[in-house]
């Protein structure tokens, strides 16, 4: 669903701002990352979001687009694309969440000069408004292969000498785009590089490549009944990725819980416990209830090394590849009111 991707973006964001830049525990050093959530139905999206973590802010960033998801880059002037949440940070403590529209502009010669490699296929723009200030990020599109290219040509800042925007995290999304209609596990790929501490000049020797692994489909099926001798409520649903069961996969699950009251509706959601998959991809999970619960499951993003996938050509080499979460409809178990 939509909002559901909506809020994981913002929340994200939001929980990183208000923490700061730090976000790990004590001597941890955390890993970029690169987050790809494909939302199929009545609103297909993709949503993508970059975090440099420890790595620090990008001088330079391209988007590497698998073959199968398709992007229809070349549109008329003004066509919007998506949008975006981006969370920007100094090393002096200020910082600034924006927010912005990504559009179709002209894509001219003289336009966004020395933005992406030509010739280009599209040329796009990222509006953002910083402190009243107009604020715009060309985005080049072009054919790398048989994927397709985004560069993120990344404006200096107005009034700051030079100093290049310091985008810590990026969310975007790319609206009433659907899946690849062939199942598989499809590779987005992202290229970094730093800048250097006079916020101005590329790190070419510290560029380096994060990824993320999207099943499709990908799909996280949910029932539950309730048995009212044990007065359990017994869950049961199926994960496959690009077709195939996936096994050993940890589902954990959300015990939804909403109660009217004189002051409105109060949340007792609680996390209700996890279990695995079998080698069909099947899995059940029992939980004593006294009450109707509505329940959801989900399966986290699991981050890990590289190797599958192309070979990686960037010089600090790949940092981590993310198989995207998911999150299951949520079902109701309901419990029969006793007789009197």
């Amino acid at each position: 669903m939509r909002w559901r991707l909506v809020i994981r973006l913002l929340s994200l964001l939001a929980l990183s701002a208000m923490l700061g830049l730090g976000g790990g525990a004590a001597g941890a050093v955390d890993r970029p990352t690169l987050v790809v959530d494909v939302q199929d139905g009545d609103y297909p999206e993709f949503g993508v979001t970059l975090e440099t973590a420890e790595r620090g802010v990008p001088a330079r960033l391209v988007l590497y687009v698998p073959h199968g998801f398709l992007l229809y880059p070349n549109r008329p002037e003004g066509s919007p694309i998506g949008g975006a949440t981006l969370f920007a940070a100094d090393d002096f403590g200020s910082a600034s969440l924006l927010t912005g529209q990504i559009v179709a502009v002209r894509n001219a010669p003289d336009a966004a000069p020395g933005c992406g490699p030509a010739p280009r296929d599209a040329l796009w723009q990222l509006e953002l408004s910083l402190v009243g200030q107009r604020l715009e990020v060309p985005i080049a599109v072009s054919t790398a292969g048989i994927e397709t290219r985004l560069d993120f040509c990344i404006p200096a800042l107005p009034s700051a000498g030079g100093a290049l925007l310091p985008i810590r995290k990026l969310a975007l999304t790319f609206d009433d785009l659907v899946p690849p209609t062939v199942p598989g596990r499809y590779l987005w790929r992202a290229v970094v590089t730093p800048l250097a501490p006079d916020k101005r000049t590329a790190l070419e020797d510290r560029t380096y490549e994060v990824r993320a692994l999207v099943p499709v489909p990908h799909v996280l099926s949910l029932r539950g009944r309730y048995v009212a001798g044990s007065r359990t409520a017994v869950l049961t649903g199926r994960l496959a990725e690009g077709g195939v069961p996936h096994n050993g996969a940890r589902i954990e699950f959300i015990s939804l819980v909403r109660r009217i009251t004189p002051k409105g509706v109060r949340v007792d959601d609680s996390y209700a416990g996890w279990t695995r998959t079998n080698a069909s991809g099947t899995y059940t999970f029992r939980k004593k209830i006294r009450r109707t619960t509505g329940f959801l499951a989900f399966v986290e993003k699991v981050v890990g090394g590289c190797a599958a996938g192309p070979v990686v050509v960037a010089p600090a080499g790949c940092l981590s590849t993310t198989t995207t979460g998911l999150d299951s409809e949520p079902v109701t178990v309901s419990v029969p009111a006793a007789r009197r």
